[in-house]
């Protein structure tokens, strides 16, 4: 197999150096367990045949075929490459779009929120409500989209943001010119929704929190839009615990939240979520998929 070389930069990206970390762990994961060879200089692209055979996702509890029925196309990004987070969210979350352990997944996300889930009525991977024109009007979309029913709040969704090596994101053009204008649906919304402290709107809309702030505020607009529906939207920032510049953007996040609605958004570790699936079940084969993704996605 050829042998990747570092890539020049990763650590210019990401000074903290969890990227450079992440990319020799699933070049190392694709040579070990995988035991494919890669067709980039770094170790984390294979080839389109190996991408084509869903060789990028979890063989078992129905994740490829998730896969297959979410994305029947084939995508270079999401097929081939090993590092980047389009298909984490299938691996994650891909075992419970079928009924058949959501109970688990009741269970752990109950433990995490403190609440008592009764059940999880849905798990739709990459969602985006349409028509765009009744939310957000734009692109913004969960990686996941959790509807579920709690026991004190009644039904409730939870939208999911799983990022990986991902930093801070620069403003597309259209989204520049809606951020600046305070008239937008997006001012609007953060001003009638409650939650958000009103002198932050500057901090909101800076790279280090506005894809946050956008995926919130598309979680209000549903509730907004059916409110026979939904009493509740949590959302959630998925991320392994090396990766710093998402662990400190979260932290500073609930800072702009009102007092007495921190809940509204979780900042949850890809660590803490698969260990709480673990306490959750003795089924071997569920147990093997948390193991196959510990030793994926968590980085030494």
């Amino acid at each position: 197999m050829k042998t990747p070389i570092p890539y020049p930069g990763d650590n210019r990206e990401d000074p903290g150096g969890f990227k450079a970390k992440a990319r020799r762990h699933q070049s190392n994961f694709r040579i070990n367990e995988l035991k494919i060879d890669c067709v980039d200089p770094y170790g984390n692209t294979i080839s389109n045949e190996h991408g084509a055979e869903l060789m990028n996702f979890y063989s078992g509890l129905g994740v490829q075929e998730v896969a297959r029925a979410r994305y029947p196309r084939f995508k270079s990004m999401l097929h081939c490459n090993l590092l980047r987070s389009e298909h984490i969210p299938i691996n994650l979350f891909g075992p419970f779009v079928s009924a058949n352990h959501r109970q688990v997944l009741s269970d752990a996300l109950g433990s995490i929120l403190g609440r008592k889930i009764e059940q999880i009525n849905d798990v739709i991977i990459e969602h985006a409500p349409s028509p765009a024109t009744d939310y957000l009007n734009d692109r913004t979309s969960f990686d996941t989209f959790i509807d579920y029913t709690d026991s004190t709040l009644g039904r409730g969704a939870l939208g999911v943001e799983v990022k990986y090596t991902e930093g801070h994101y620069t403003v597309g053009k259209k989204e520049a010119i809606e951020v600046a204008n305070t008239e937008s649906l997006y001012h609007k919304l953060t001003s009638g929704c409650g939650i958000f402290r009103p002198e932050c709107t500057s901090q909101l809309i800076s790279d280090h929190y506005r894809q946050i702030w956008r995926n919130h505020l598309l979680g209000e607009s549903i509730v907004r839009k059916h409110p026979e529906t939904y009493n509740h939207f949590t959302l959630i920032t998925l991320y392994p615990q090396g990766n710093v510049r998402i662990s400190e953007a979260c932290k500073h996040y609930h800072e702009f939240l009102r007092d007495g609605l921190k809940d509204h958004f979780v900042p949850l570790t890809y660590e803490l979520y698969l260990d709480s699936l673990s306490h959750y079940t003795k089924d071997p084969e569920l147990l093997g998929w948390i193991e196959y993704c510990m030793r994926r996605y968590l980085v030494d």
